[in-house]
């Protein structure tokens, strides 16, 4: 028998779901709850202690220089193989759709004492926490990883043991974004010895 806390814990990682920008409320999330969400970083798992996640927070006024700055990319890259107009249009239109955006970041161990995998693992459960504590917040995530991130670097101002890992588009959910998708069960990914 579970106690009403484990209920509560199950619940919200079974509630956690991608909210994508084009299905986020209209208006704008408070500075103080990104912050209250960002802030659950500190209790992901961490080898060494090293604490590998940053994040850049671009705020609603910073939306415009951001886009600024991705339009700019696609607009150098025109006329290539790598350019696709409909993601050119699709990321301008996800910043505008967006409350705030959260560049994820992973700060490499200057002393590089555990393997950069395990880095990239503990960020990407730093994201998992403030995933999980989002609905509760009424703010819906989607993690996005466009090239764009391989080269934000002086956009974000990265020190050199620094790469960002995608960008957090955060928005006010909808109650509709939580609905239950069709996921394999257990048995499809567990093997027992």
């Amino acid at each position: 028998m579970q106690d009403t806390y484990s209920q509560d814990i199950i619940g919200a990682i079974q509630r956690r779901r991608s909210t994508y920008p084009v299905q986020f409320d209209s208006g704008h999330i408070s500075d103080e709850i990104v912050m209250q969400l960002l802030s659950l970083a500190q209790f992901a798992p961490t080898h060494r202690i090293t604490e590998p996640w940053r994040f850049t927070v671009i705020r609603p006024d910073s939306l415009a220089t951001f886009a600024d700055f991705i339009d700019s990319y696609y607009e150098r890259i025109k006329g290539t193989d790598s350019y696709v107009e409909r993601k050119h249009k699709k990321a301008l239109q996800k910043i505008d759709q967006s409350s705030h955006i959260v560049a994820v970041i992973l700060h490499r161990d200057p002393q590089e004492r555990v393997p950069q995998w395990e880095e990239i693992a503990s960020v990407a459960m730093a994201v998992q926490n403030i995933w999980i504590a989002a609905q509760s917040f009424g703010v819906g995530l989607y993690w996005s990883t466009p090239a764009t991130r391989l080269i934000a670097g002086d956009y974000l101002e990265l020190a050199k043991n620094e790469t960002c890992l995608g960008f957090l588009y955060m928005g006010l959910s909808p109650k509709s974004a939580a609905e239950q998708r069709m996921r394999k069960s257990p048995e499809h990914y567990v093997t027992w010895k």
